[in-house]
């Protein structure tokens, strides 16, 4: 004690060792952490989460294998510099050579561009023949864009569900186990279970969470690719129809002066 009656710094340190000396503080090293990734330990832990473990771990295989095949037709197969294409196709129009522009477009194996290559082969017909060719080709290519990609939000909320149900299913064998057991084992026992039935929601979420991200990247990329297509197809189409307006009037103006004279 100091002359004020106050605990020295010393003694206080002293007690704040030895009690120090009980506690054992995590390990933030990330040693303890990588050992829960043994295979030995994920066995475990797949096998203590029961069927709802093996139904999450499938949710995740089709989630996988969806994401991967949108991935590859949405930024693969029909990802393409859409508005240099456009204007290329627009500067063969605007010149009349149609041929360079039809070949232009069967170079390229994108929806935007066979939309585009049945607008230019439809050109000889009137606007309304321009306007059901792109529809046409719009009705046949859209829908292979916004395939499957609704399955991932869908994945999603199932894995999520699942986890929950599976934590609940979980509780419910846990509190039944309790009861049976005797009083000193009780508090063990529940806790044990607890942890057991909560592996299924954590699983739930593991799956859910880069099944959603996956979702909002692949609908928002087709959201892209659509516009993309409308605003070519709107491009293509009115510069088609003013080209036609623009010849026919031509050859009016022909025919009325060769009457003329």
């Amino acid at each position: 004690m100091n002359s004020a009656g106050a605990p020295s710094s010393g003694s206080s340190r002293r007690r704040f060792d030895d009690g120090a000396r009980g506690v054992q503080l995590p390990d933030f090293r990330g040693g303890s952490l990588m050992g829960m990734y043994s295979p030995e330990q994920m066995l475990a832990f797949l096998q203590q989460g029961g069927v709802f473990m093996h139904l999450i771990l499938l949710s995740g295989a089709v989630a996988t294998a969806v994401t991967m095949e949108r991935w590859f037709v949405l930024f693969v197969r029909s990802s393409m510099s859409a508005r240099a294409f456009t204007n290329k196709i627009c500067g063969h129009i605007r010149s009349g050579d149609f041929d360079q522009a039809l070949t232009l477009s069967m170079a390229k194996k994108t929806p935007l561009a066979r939309i585009v290559r049945a607008a230019i082969m439809a050109r000889t017909g009137g606007s309304r023949d321009v306007q059901n060719a792109v529809d046409e080709a719009a009705l046949a290519e859209i829908p292979t864009l916004q395939d499957r990609t609704p399955y991932l939000g869908t994945i999603a909320q199932i894995a999520t569900l699942l986890g929950l149900l599976g934590t609940i299913v979980g509780l419910m064998q846990s509190f039944a186990a309790v009861q049976s057991a005797a009083t000193e084992q009780r508090a063990m026992l529940l806790a044990a279970g607890i942890s057991t039935a909560l592996n299924t929601t954590a699983l739930g979420l593991i799956v859910a969470v880069p099944t959603t991200v996956a979702y909002s990247m692949m609908q928002r990329k087709t959201e892209r690719l659509i516009e993309q297509i409308d605003e070519a197809s709107v491009r293509v189409m009115n510069l088609l129809i003013l080209r036609k307006s623009e010849a026919a009037a031509a050859k009016a103006e022909i025919e009325e002066t060769v009457a003329a004279r």
